[in-house]
């Protein structure tokens, strides 16, 4: 069902196969995806569905995203495989900014209590954590390697 859920909003083409990060706040849905190029795309569904609009920026891989105080944290993987964040405030997108590591999949993101907690892959497949509760922390494993 998701298959064609997703294959209905028109996103299984965009993103080379790979799933689009949603997020869902006070009645509203907004996917984030990419492009076959790796321009991240937003659509919103609050009664209808909009337009797809670029939040700019070039990812690879799959993306991660939440919605927490107003804001929108979308995560992605750079060319250069370093996990990248663009956050939307009132006002618009910040732009796309480095947060490092050498990463490679797709992130995870969550939001609790004042703090974000992303969780990614290495190309070695150890996931590691990354903490913002004020200042970004270093990564850190949680241990073992996946397949």
């Amino acid at each position: 069902m998701a298959a064609w859920w997703l294959a209905g909003l028109g996103v299984s083409r965009w993103d080379g196969g790979r799933y689009p990060a949603v997020t869902y706040h006070d009645g509203q849905y907004d996917v984030f995806a990419r492009s076959p190029r790796g321009v991240v795309y937003q659509k919103t569904w609050n009664g209808t569905w909009s337009d797809w609009k670029s939040i700019g920026g070039i990812v690879e891989g799959g993306l991660g995203a939440v919605y927490a105080n107003g804001e929108y944290h979308v995560f992605g993987i750079s060319p250069s495989g370093q996990l990248s964040q663009n956050t939307w405030r009132p006002g618009g997108w910040l732009g796309w900014e480095s947060l490092g590591g050498t990463v490679a999949g797709t992130p995870a993101v969550t939001y609790h209590d004042g703090q974000y907690d992303v969780f990614a892959r290495s190309p070695r497949g150890v996931v590691y954590q990354k903490t913002w509760n004020g200042t970004w922390s270093d990564w850190k494993s949680i241990g073992g390697i996946l397949g």
